[in-house]
């Protein structure tokens, strides 16, 4: 029984974590028979936790994107709390989740020009991933009496993605024309927060509406985000972007216009961030270094590189597992040069369970885990 949680592990410390979420593909899963004890069931275990295990395809963030599997998949699966637009606080979500990162994504194309576009829309993707991920609250686009108003011409609802399989709704309000408006108004119990507007982007040769989008808050400009040309022609696919606003702490309503460009925009909706912990890993780099056709452990580094800067981008208490450093493209951490075994799980556990007893947590979100 060599690897069991109870041999390996010390005593359980008496903090514990109620629910903790589990998203991650063949890498977070039994596809070796060296595997016994995965690590998922360690950490839960250790927190005497209640966990959900999604197996979403952790590498589908960078190739597949909208389509099932991806941060789509993983929005659908994990949908914010329901409240009650502008009725309440927004206290931060119960439990915590940990999303692990496949490299199938660094190796599947074949030019550097792929990788270099694609790696800039893994950074979208991820980016709204973990502000999903902080939600308190979500209003698709076409909720009523959430705040939201529209304005401007050739607005319809299409479903742009074959297999949506649903997500955070499977038609996205959109419009091709410029100077078209997406006004949001903040409830008062918002202000000290940051509103996140969720927006499909379009990839090169593709449909979607897209432009470079201007936001604004209160009658000031805010940020631009430029949903045009994101994934590579031959991902066949769209990415997701988000534009978050930080609210200014002062008790009042605040207005939010996002205005389209050129080509114009799609929407998928809005929400308000009440941060909670969420530790995302890195990726592993291969033992053996077989990665085909095109990857290298100079691409996983550059991916990670990536992760770290969306992470900080959020601050505490979102956190980056560093599973490539705990691994170390050791070949006696790993089955078959790429999916971990026992050893490789046991010290990816450890390195979860350091983050969520080190984590800095207010009174409220260490409550709430």
């Amino acid at each position: 029984m060599r690897g069991r949680s109870r041999r390996t592990f010390a005593p359980r410390r008496p903090a514990r974590v109620s629910a903790i979420s589990f998203y991650g593909h063949s890498f977070g899963r039994a596809t070796v028979t060296q595997t016994r004890m995965l690590y998922q069931r360690r950490v839960a275990e250790q927190l005497g936790a209640a966990h959900r295990d999604f197996h979403v395809s952790g590498s589908d963030m960078l190739d597949v994107g909208a389509a099932a599997g991806g941060f789509v998949t993983q929005m659908q699966l994990d949908e914010p709390l329901g409240r009650a637009y502008g009725a309440q606080s927004y206290p931060p979500r119960p439990g915590t989740a940990v999303w692990m990162t496949g490299i199938n994504g660094v190796q599947a194309y074949a030019t550097d020009a792929d990788w270099a576009q694609l790696k800039a829309a893994f950074v979208h993707n991820y980016r709204a991933v973990t502000s999903w991920q902080q939600l308190s609250g979500y209003w698709h686009h076409d909720e009523a009496s959430t705040g939201q108003a529209f304005a401007g011409s050739g607005w319809a609802t299409s479903n742009f993605i074959v297999g949506l399989e649903g997500g955070p709704g499977s038609n996205f309000r959109n419009t091709a024309s410029s100077g078209a408006t997406w006004t949001i108004t903040t409830s008062t119990t918002m202000a000290g927060k940051a509103a996140s507007l969720f927006f499909l982007t379009n990839r090169t040769g593709g449909a979607i509406p897209a432009s470079s989008i201007s936001i604004t808050l209160d009658g000031q400009a805010h940020s631009t985000l430029d949903t045009r040309n994101v994934n590579p022609a031959s991902t066949l696919i769209s990415g997701i972007a988000v534009a978050r606003v930080a609210l200014p702490d002062d008790g009042a309503q605040h207005t939010i216009v996002a205005t389209s460009g050129t080509g114009g925009m799609a929407l998928v909706g809005w929400g308000v961030e009440s941060p909670r912990l969420f530790i995302v890993a890195n990726v592993a780099r291969r033992s053996d270094g077989g990665y085909t056709p095109n990857g290298s452990d100079a691409k996983v580094t550059e991916l990670n590189t990536a992760i770290a800067g969306v992470v900080a981008e959020f601050g505490a208490p979102v956190y980056v597992a560093n599973i490539d450093g705990v691994l170390g493209a050791a070949a006696e951490n790993f089955a078959d040069g790429l999916h971990p075994n026992d050893k490789g799980h046991e010290l990816m556990a450890r390195e979860v369970l350091r983050i969520i007893d080190n984590a800095s947590l207010t009174a409220q979100q260490r409550g709430l885990l």
